[in-house]
Protein backbone atom coordinates (compact mmCIF):
# COMPACT_ATOMS: atom_id res chain seq x y z
CA UNK A 1 0.00 0.00 0.00
CA UNK A 2 2.76 2.42 0.88
CA UNK A 3 4.55 1.78 -2.40
CA UNK A 4 1.28 2.51 -4.21
CA UNK A 5 1.07 5.84 -2.37
CA UNK A 6 4.72 6.75 -3.00
CA UNK A 7 4.12 8.49 -6.37
CA UNK A 8 1.31 10.54 -4.83
CA UNK A 9 3.49 11.55 -1.89
CA UNK A 10 6.42 12.42 -4.15
CA UNK A 11 4.35 14.32 -6.72
CA UNK A 12 2.44 16.29 -4.11
CA UNK A 13 5.15 16.94 -1.55
CA UNK A 14 4.66 20.67 -1.98
CA UNK A 15 1.24 20.44 -0.30
CA UNK A 16 2.03 17.74 2.28
CA UNK A 17 3.11 18.99 5.66
CA UNK A 18 3.50 15.63 7.41
CA UNK A 19 2.11 12.10 7.18
CA UNK A 20 0.70 10.26 10.18
CA UNK A 21 1.99 6.70 10.27
CA UNK A 22 -1.50 5.16 10.56
CA UNK A 23 -2.05 1.83 8.78
CA UNK A 24 -2.25 -0.14 12.07
CA UNK A 25 -5.37 -0.54 14.19
CA UNK A 26 -9.02 0.40 13.94
CA UNK A 27 -8.34 4.14 13.55
CA UNK A 28 -4.74 4.03 12.38
CA UNK A 29 -3.52 4.95 15.87
CA UNK A 30 -1.37 1.82 16.29
CA UNK A 31 -3.60 -0.02 18.76
CA UNK A 32 -6.87 -1.95 18.70
CA UNK A 33 -5.26 -4.49 16.40
CA UNK A 34 -5.07 -8.27 16.39
CA UNK A 35 -2.10 -8.46 14.03
CA UNK A 36 0.65 -6.04 15.13
CA UNK A 37 0.73 -6.37 18.91
CA UNK A 38 -1.56 -4.11 20.90
CA UNK A 39 -1.00 -1.18 23.27
CA UNK A 40 2.77 -1.43 23.32
CA UNK A 41 2.70 -5.15 24.12
CA UNK A 42 4.84 -5.95 21.12
CA UNK A 43 6.81 -9.04 20.34
CA UNK A 44 10.18 -8.58 18.63
CA UNK A 45 8.42 -9.41 15.35
CA UNK A 46 5.72 -6.78 15.99
CA UNK A 47 8.38 -4.18 16.74
CA UNK A 48 10.33 -5.10 13.63
CA UNK A 49 7.19 -4.96 11.46
CA UNK A 50 6.28 -1.53 12.83
CA UNK A 51 9.78 -0.25 12.18
CA UNK A 52 9.63 -1.59 8.60
CA UNK A 53 6.36 0.30 8.14
CA UNK A 54 7.80 3.60 9.41
CA UNK A 55 10.96 3.17 7.32
CA UNK A 56 8.81 2.51 4.24
CA UNK A 57 6.83 5.69 4.91
CA UNK A 58 10.01 7.71 5.39
CA UNK A 59 11.23 6.36 2.07
CA UNK A 60 7.91 7.09 0.34
CA UNK A 61 7.47 10.72 1.38
CA UNK A 62 9.82 13.42 0.10
CA UNK A 63 12.99 13.69 2.16
CA UNK A 64 11.99 17.15 3.37
CA UNK A 65 8.75 15.80 4.88
CA UNK A 66 8.10 14.00 8.13
CA UNK A 67 6.15 11.04 9.46
CA UNK A 68 4.31 11.30 12.78
CA UNK A 69 3.90 8.58 15.41
CA UNK A 70 0.95 8.46 17.81
CA UNK A 71 2.81 8.44 21.16
CA UNK A 72 6.27 9.25 22.51
CA UNK A 73 6.42 5.64 23.71
CA UNK A 74 6.09 4.34 20.17
CA UNK A 75 8.91 6.64 19.04
CA UNK A 76 11.11 5.41 21.90
CA UNK A 77 10.30 1.75 21.26
CA UNK A 78 11.29 2.01 17.60
CA UNK A 79 14.01 4.68 17.51
CA UNK A 80 15.24 5.24 21.06
CA UNK A 81 15.33 8.49 23.00
CA UNK A 82 17.98 10.36 21.03
CA UNK A 83 17.09 13.62 19.27
CA UNK A 84 18.11 14.86 15.84
CA UNK A 85 17.44 18.17 14.22
CA UNK A 86 17.24 18.84 10.48
CA UNK A 87 20.06 16.46 9.58
CA UNK A 88 18.04 14.26 7.20
CA UNK A 89 18.14 11.25 9.51
CA UNK A 90 15.10 9.17 10.39
CA UNK A 91 15.14 10.66 13.89
CA UNK A 92 14.96 14.18 12.49
CA UNK A 93 11.97 13.17 10.36
CA UNK A 94 9.82 11.52 13.07
CA UNK A 95 7.19 13.84 14.50
CA UNK A 96 4.33 13.37 16.93
CA UNK A 97 0.55 13.42 16.83
CA UNK A 98 -1.78 13.42 19.79
CA UNK A 99 -5.29 12.34 18.87
CA UNK A 100 -6.81 12.97 22.31
CA UNK A 101 -5.25 16.30 23.24
CA UNK A 102 -6.67 17.66 26.53
CA UNK A 103 -9.04 14.69 27.02
CA UNK A 104 -7.60 13.38 30.30
CA UNK A 105 -4.46 13.62 32.43
CA UNK A 106 -2.74 11.19 30.01
CA UNK A 107 -4.66 12.29 26.90
CA UNK A 108 -6.34 8.87 26.85
CA UNK A 109 -3.08 6.94 26.86
CA UNK A 110 -0.92 9.21 24.70
CA UNK A 111 1.43 9.54 27.66
CA UNK A 112 2.57 6.62 29.84
CA UNK A 113 5.21 8.41 31.95
CA UNK A 114 4.56 12.17 31.99
CA UNK A 115 7.55 13.13 34.22
CA UNK A 116 9.87 11.54 31.65
CA UNK A 117 7.94 12.07 28.41
CA UNK A 118 7.08 15.77 28.81
CA UNK A 119 10.68 17.06 29.10
CA UNK A 120 11.77 14.76 26.28
CA UNK A 121 8.89 15.89 24.05
CA UNK A 122 9.63 19.56 24.77
CA UNK A 123 13.09 19.04 23.28
CA UNK A 124 12.10 16.77 20.41
CA UNK A 125 9.30 19.00 19.12
CA UNK A 126 11.67 21.94 18.72
CA UNK A 127 12.69 20.29 15.44
CA UNK A 128 9.83 17.93 14.60
CA UNK A 129 6.14 18.60 13.96
CA UNK A 130 3.63 18.18 16.78
CA UNK A 131 -0.08 18.25 16.19
CA UNK A 132 -3.29 16.33 16.34
CA UNK A 133 -6.82 16.73 17.53
CA UNK A 134 -9.02 16.58 20.59
CA UNK A 135 -11.40 13.70 21.27
CA UNK A 136 -13.31 14.51 24.47
CA UNK A 137 -13.74 17.08 27.20
CA UNK A 138 -11.80 16.07 30.31
CA UNK A 139 -14.11 15.30 33.20
CA UNK A 140 -13.40 16.36 36.76
CA UNK A 141 -10.64 18.85 35.88
CA UNK A 142 -9.87 21.96 33.89
CA UNK A 143 -7.56 20.00 31.58
CA UNK A 144 -9.64 20.95 28.53
CA UNK A 145 -9.61 24.65 29.46
CA UNK A 146 -7.97 27.40 27.43
CA UNK A 147 -5.10 28.03 29.85
CA UNK A 148 -4.12 24.36 29.80
CA UNK A 149 -4.37 24.23 26.01
CA UNK A 150 -2.26 27.35 25.43
CA UNK A 151 0.37 26.23 27.92
CA UNK A 152 0.75 22.77 26.43
CA UNK A 153 0.64 23.95 22.82
CA UNK A 154 3.49 26.37 23.55
CA UNK A 155 5.46 23.85 25.61
CA UNK A 156 5.36 21.20 22.87
CA UNK A 157 5.64 23.59 19.91
CA UNK A 158 2.31 22.59 18.33
CA UNK A 159 2.21 23.30 14.63
CA UNK A 160 -1.39 22.31 13.89
CA UNK A 161 -4.64 21.32 15.56
CA UNK A 162 -7.64 19.80 13.78
CA UNK A 163 -10.35 22.37 14.46
CA UNK A 164 -13.19 20.12 13.36
CA UNK A 165 -12.88 17.31 15.92
CA UNK A 166 -13.90 17.61 18.86
CA UNK A 167 -15.94 20.83 18.73
CA UNK A 168 -16.89 20.62 22.43
CA UNK A 169 -13.24 21.05 23.42
CA UNK A 170 -12.69 23.85 20.93
CA UNK A 171 -15.77 25.70 22.16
Amino acid sequence: HIQQLRPLFQNNGDVIFTVQAGFIGAWGEWYYTDHWGDRGLWSDTDRQNRRVLVDALLDAVPTDRTVQLRTPGYRWDLFGIEHACHDGSALARIGHHNDCFLASSTDFGTYRDIPTEYPWLMTDTRCTPMGGETCAVATGSNRSGCDSALDEMARFHWTYLNRVYNRDVHD
